[in-house]
């Protein structure tokens, strides 16, 4: 290996071994666009599933010259959008990572067509098996609260709830999920209940866009969402 391919090794390598892993709000805003657009239009035929070593892909895209000659920043927007977004997300989810919401359905509370905001989507299935979706965590608060105002004759228990993570965009237990309230960032019902898999995501989140964290789903109440609707 010549010298430069390992002085290039170690500039990617501490991204991972020492620590210095960009945020989640970095990965989302600037490397995932970024590598996308070198895969599509340089490498669209790089090999990615036959890689399950972050290290050795690494090594393959600075060395293997198919993606073409890149920079220091390019190589490490490559290598965060396959390992991240085509590798690891192919290896770990399912088809049911993401809340699947049927097109015509709407928001009991708002009356959207909740399919129109996907990275927003919330759901409850009660216990014989219906689902009801919602275009944000707020509305199915307040569903769940007082769920005869939006359903008249609702008397059902509710056996699961499922919301969206900000940043993975698949589906999560709603009862276990942080959320983030009083951020700038808005959803289809402006202020909104945002939710994380991991406090130190909601933290990451909470740097850049401002808010505070709800440290567990049985501290939102009235209260909480009447702020929201200010």
């Amino acid at each position: 290996m010549s010298l430069a391919i390992r002085l290039g090794l170690l500039s990617l390598l501490p991204l991972m071994l020492l620590g210095a892993t960009p945020s989640d709000e970095v990965k989302q805003k600037r490397l995932y666009p970024m590598g996308e657009k070198i895969f599509l239009q340089n490498c669209p035929e790089f090999p990615w599933q036959s890689h399950s070593d972050s290290k050795k892909l690494q090594e393959a895209i600075l060395k293997g010259g198919a993606c073409g000659k890149l920079g220091q920043r390019e190589s490490e927007a490559l290598f965060y959008y396959l390992w991240d977004v085509k590798i690891q997300k192919s290896a770990s989810f399912g088809a049911n990572e993401r809340i699947e919401v049927p097109h015509k359905a709407k928001c009991p509370v708002c009356g959207m067509f909740v399919a129109k905001y996907p990275r927003w989507a919330a759901k409850i299935t009660t216990e014989s098996g219906h689902a009801h979706y919602f275009d944000g965590v707020k509305d199915m608060m307040k569903f769940i609260l007082h769920p005869t105002h939006y359903i008249k004759d609702f008397n059902e228990t509710i056996l699961s709830i499922e919301v969206t993570d900000y940043y993975a965009q698949k589906k999560l237990d709603g009862k276990k999920a942080i959320y983030v309230i009083h951020s700038d960032v808005y959803g289809p019902m402006g202020n909104e209940l945002i939710p994380f898999e991991t406090k130190k995501s909601a933290q990451n989140f909470i740097k850049d866009h401002g808010g505070k964290i709800v440290e567990s789903f049985d501290r939102i109440n009235e209260e909480i969402l009447a702020t929201l609707d200010l």
